[in-house]
């Protein structure tokens, strides 16, 4: 028999956007509850999604992820304000 797997779902990157309110469910909820942030907060990402993107704010909030030098959704905090994010220059 020669079955075939579906396909792999397209990833998509986070936006600014689904970061920010990643991090005010962060804030509101806490970590752990990524089934709550995904449902109230993020709700275009799954909580295995939200688990991910949440190791890897951790870690690269404590300089352990491997970004090659590039800007980055981790970079932006939650108080960015409107000029910054225009200008995609970074606050960190």
């Amino acid at each position: 028999m020669n079955q075939r797997k579906p396909p792999a779902p397209e990833v998509k990157p986070w936006t600014r956007t689904e970061h920010k309110a990643f991090l005010k469910g962060l804030k509101a909820v806490g970590k752990g509850k990524w089934k709550r942030i995904s449902k109230d907060f993020v709700v275009t990402k799954t909580p295995t999604q939200v688990a991910s993107h949440a190791q890897k704010h951790f870690n690269y909030r404590r300089g352990t992820y491997n970004n090659k030098n590039r800007t980055s959704v981790f970079d932006m905090k939650l108080e960015e304000n409107e000029n910054s994010k225009a200008t995609g220059a970074s606050s960190v």
